[in-house]
């Protein structure tokens, strides 16, 4: 029997994308050593992924590849490593001293019925 152009579209689809993901996975596979170390170096993920592109090493998306980085654990790394840095003190955390202050201008939110007339 014939079968219509939608169940063969769908048909083709189905395989395609399977293949594309066993493809795309041991294509990670084969890298992973290198991503690994990259990532390890301080790399972001995003631009690991664009060096691997452009070098046309990998031919997936960005989803897929930070799929296949999660999976594989190799995020755990990075967040350990900004758990495990000093926190830097910002301006706005320093207390401010009567010294620090302008002599300008100075807020005072109460109001003051003699200033208003």
């Amino acid at each position: 029997m014939n079968r219509s152009l939608s169940e063969r579209i769908a048909a083709k689809v189905g395989q395609n994308s399977t293949r594309r993901g066993k493809q795309s996975f041991s294509t990670f596979l084969a890298l992973r050593t290198e991503i690994k170390q990259a990532m390890d170096d301080g790399w972001s993920i995003k631009l690991i992924w664009q060096t691997l592109t452009d070098e046309k090493k990998i031919n997936f998306s960005y989803q897929r590849f930070l799929l296949l980085v999660k999976k594989q654990g190799l995020t755990r790394n990075v967040v350990e490593q900004v758990r495990n840095t000093p926190h830097q003190t910002f301006p706005s955390q320093i207390p401010v001293t009567k010294n620090d202050q302008a002599d300008g201008f100075v807020f005072n939110p109460s109001i003051n019925q003699e200033e208003l007339i």
